[in-house]
């Protein structure tokens, strides 16, 4: 198992004009496959390096080795070695006849980093690629859902808002999409399509005496759909199921729709698969049981693709308290890998109460370098949303020898406790988790950022989540949904902004 490592892997972009925080950085090279430097005094030839892509000199900056390693395809980490007589490093088969004291300025791309040495000491510096590169500038269109009570005709948000890579509302595009609550969506890379599906719209409101009142409205399976440089729309896809509250998640060649809930069959344990052009169901794969409102993510590990749905809400109205492991097979499809369990927010829950919903999750990589998946917040049996943060460490996760615990809690959304939040929505902003809307009493419109470099008050949970002291959205929403997409995905169509 990879010792878990503190290292410079998330960077800030240059146009940004920031600096690599200090707790990113990490001193040492990596050493998978690779050959001992030059013996000078035998004179013996190091043969290639089979782990290294190639050398680049007069590189000045880890922002620039970081950007170099981007352009290349197999490249997943990546070391900058700096000018200092006194380091010792292990790499130099690519400079044959020099020590590897003299090296300066010179960044080595590395296909892994199974293995990592520090007698280096300050004079070399090694970072992982990003999970989504620096160079593509991703924005987060916001795309409707709920904007206040359910008490008036103007109940739906039916904007779509860009964020920029930064986290900062760019703009917002009027009458973009139509009236619905609990839809779902993803973006397709392979395809250059971004889809939102499904969903809740009200049909008729209408108050009792009592003012207890009771809501009729329809479950859909239409799709509204965005394709490279064209305009928002109705999309030609449909989905098999009716369906709200229900999560996808996207692969490099599909995107899946996991569970949810219709009024003709209840909560679904049905997944269904978009190709780029149209919806299929899986005949072999299902949920573990039907559900809804629960939350989905994709990531690769260990040269695989796997999707984690977690919680949900069951079919008794109960919260679920398992995480489902699924992964894409030679076929493209579904199978399942694993159960596992979410953590207790209170050390003296039963299992029954693990159960939670209505959560964020999001494809993480703990200090840019460990693999894993940040959840926060969501609703629990126990009452109200949820104010709690988790990490699932994959590596842990995946690892049968080891009896460490693969959740770690870390520092708390808000340092109030009833000032948690659900139906919100995960992405990312200067590589770094940011929360994004939900609801805590009224449809937020605010923003929280996970900052790793700061210390709460407790040590024992890095980490702190950090708003810029405006609003973020420009209107409140929740049961919206959020989809990430390449700056130049938009360009030319009617979600750019000007």
């Amino acid at each position: 198992m990879l010792e878990p490592i503190f290292v410079l892997g998330i960077f800030a972009a240059k146009s940004f004009g920031q600096d690599f925080p200090k707790c990113w950085t990490h001193f040492g090279e990596c050493l998978d496959n690779n050959e001992p430097p030059l013996n000078l005094t035998s004179r013996v030839k190091p043969l290639n390096n089979e782990n290294v892509i190639r050398s680049i000199m007069n590189v000045n900056s880890i922002e620039d080795c970081s950007s170099d390693c981007e352009s290349e395809k197999e490249c997943n980490f990546f070391t900058l070695y700096k000018s200092d007589p006194n380091k010792n490093c292990h790499l130099v088969g690519f400079n044959l006849g020099n020590s590897c004291k003299r090296l300066a300025n010179v960044c080595i791309l590395h296909k892994s980093c199974g293995t990592f040495n520090e007698s280096c000491g300050l004079g070399c510096i090694t970072g992982r690629r990003f999970i989504q590169d620096n160079s593509s500038e991703f924005r987060t269109l916001i795309i409707g859902g709920v904007k206040d009570k359910r008490l008036s005709t103007d109940e739906y948000e039916t904007s779509i808002e860009v964020l920029d890579s930064i986290g900062e509302s760019e703009c917002k595009h009027q009458l973009k999409t139509g009236k619905r609550e609990g839809a779902a969506g993803g973006f397709l890379s392979s395809k250059d399509v971004a889809i939102m599906c499904g969903g809740w719209q009200t049909a008729d409101i209408s108050l009792s005496n009592t003012k207890i009142g009771y809501i009729k409205g329809n479950y859909l399976n239409t799709c509204e759909w965005i394709k490279k440089g064209l305009k928002w729309e109705e999309s030609s896809a449909t989905m098999i199921k009716h369906r709200a509250f229900f999560s996808m998640a996207a692969t490099e060649n599909a995107i899946f729709a996991f569970g949810g809930y219709n009024n003709y069959q209840g909560m679904l344990e049905y997944i269904e698969k978009f190709d780029g052009t149209s919806w299929t169901e899986l005949t072999t794969t299902k949920l573990a049981e039907p559900k809804s409102h629960t939350c989905a993510t994709s990531f690769r590990y260990n040269d695989k693709t796997m999707i984690f749905v977690f919680g949900g809400w069951s079919q008794n109205l109960d919260f679920v308290s398992v995480v489902e492991v699924f992964e894409v097979d030679l076929a493209g499809d579904l199978v399942l890998n694993m159960k596992y369990d979410l953590p207790a927010d209170r050390a003296d829950d039963e299992s029954r109460t693990k159960g939670k919903s209505d959560m964020g999750c999001i494809q993480y990589r703990r200090n840019g370098w460990e693999d894993g998946i940040l959840m926060t917040g969501g609703y629990r049996e126990a009452g109200a949303w949820l104010n709690t943060a988790w990490w699932l460490n994959l590596t842990i996760l995946f690892d049968t020898n080891t009896t460490l615990p693969a959740w770690e809690r870390i520092t708390n959304i808000s340092p109030e406790f009833d000032k948690g939040r659900h139906f919100h929505q995960m992405t990312t902003a200067n590589f770094r988790p940011l929360m994004v809307g939900g609801w805590r009493n009224l449809a937020e419109d605010s923003t929280l950022m996970l900052d790793e470099c700061e210390e709460d008050d407790d040590l024992t949970r890095p980490g702190v989540w950090k708003t810029h002291g405006k609003r973020k959205l420009r209107v409140g929403r929740e049961k919206f949904v959020g989809i990430s997409v390449p700056k130049d995905f938009l360009i030319g169509s009617d979600l750019a902004c000007a």
